[in-house]
């Protein structure tokens, strides 16, 4: 949380590991307003925004770009 003015301000390309869906969705949750894409590095699929990627990820650990739109 004490990256929000960070995220804001500069919009950095994001590299993200996220481990089990309950909390990626709460760190997900909190890059929402920052209109970040998302491609899981595994699979390639992209997401064009944190709630797509939230709905879809399984419970699994994921690595992840986040991209500023």
């Amino acid at each position: 949380m004490g990256a929000q003015r960070t995220l804001a301000r500069y919009h950095p390309t994001l590299v993200l590991e996220l481990h089990a869906r309950s909390a990626a969705r709460s760190t997900l949750v909190s890059l929402a307003p920052h209109g970040y894409r998302y491609v899981d590095l595994a699979s390639r699929r992209e997401f064009g925004d944190a709630g797509e990627l939230s709905e879809w990820m399984p419970d699994a650990c994921l690595q992840v770009i986040g991209r500023p739109d």
